[in-house]
């Protein structure tokens, strides 16, 4: 687990001893069940049984489990379903670059989607490449679609078209809390006059 300060709740920071890993989705989660009724018996014993230490510490996902997060965050624009941006974005989510009139955050994921998907209606992103590294997450992939609304100033034109794009994630608390992206959109713009 990477973490710059573990909170230790019981003993002392250990140095060069074995640890054991217990995963929770958040901090909050943690700490909930730690002072549950149902875990105050058992820690009350362990108190008197044994010599531990507890320490709580905000680690970095798996990468299967961050590829699983960011991969249903494009789902979300493969399917128009905007319900997933409070499941996968951390609450002040931030877009960068922050699509021009879209709102900051999860509403502005919803705003994006649906405004995309109005233009292109069968939108579909393929992922081509993930690679995860500490808490970021590199995704390479291809969209495409038929453009049936105005998009980018060009008025609908029944094209089919195709346009890739690449954006890193960083999680935190196993939800994206910011993306950096790039699209092709000079390509999509000369098929769409082309």
């Amino acid at each position: 687990v990477l973490a710059a300060e573990p909170e230790v709740a019981e003993g002392e920071r250990p140095s060069g001893q074995r640890v054991v890993v217990i995963e929770f989705p958040d901090m909050e989660r943690l700490k909930v069940w730690y002072d549950s009724p149902e875990y105050t018996p058992a820690r009350d014993i362990a108190r008197t049984a044994l010599r531990r230490r507890l320490l709580f510490a905000e680690g970095v996902q798996a990468p299967s489990s961050m590829e699983a997060t960011v991969r249903r965050f494009y789902g979300g624009l493969t399917t128009g379903d905007t319900s997933i941006a409070d499941e996968v974005l951390a609450p002040d989510w931030e877009d960068i670059p922050l699509m021009p009139g879209m709102a900051a955050g999860r509403e502005g994921y919803k705003q994006t989607v649906s405004f995309v998907r109005g233009a292109f209606p069968d939108l579909d992103v393929t992922i081509q490449d993930v690679v995860a590294s500490g808490d970021r997450v590199a995704v390479r992939s291809v969209v495409r679609g038929t453009h049936k609304a105005d998009f980018l100033g060009v008025a609908a034109t029944g094209r089919q078209v195709e346009f890739a794009a690449f954006d890193f994630h960083r999680l935190e608390g196993g939800r994206i809390a910011q993306s950096w992206h790039l699209e092709d959109f000079f390509g999509l713009v000369n098929q769409l006059k082309g």
